[in-house]
């Protein structure tokens, strides 16, 4: 059996000037995406797989949202 590996999703950018139905939508196609890469056997979309990290390459700034 395969072990899990924890990832992160990076959301597009700007997020601090986005307004509320910006971010709904941005958080919408996240969802999408990250359903579709869990729920099929097809390797995820080029623009998810630009947007996937696995967490301990991340740095500790990065990791606390900064």
């Amino acid at each position: 059996m395969a072990t899990a590996e924890k990832m992160l999703v990076l959301a597009e950018h700007p997020i601090s000037d986005a307004s509320p139905l910006e971010l709904q939508a941005k958080a919408d196609a996240l969802y999408d995406d990250l359903l579709r890469a869990l729920t099929t056997d097809k390797p995820p979309a080029a623009a998810l797989r630009r947007r996937l990290r696995t967490a301990p390459l991340l740095s500790d700034a990065c990791a606390a949202g900064a």
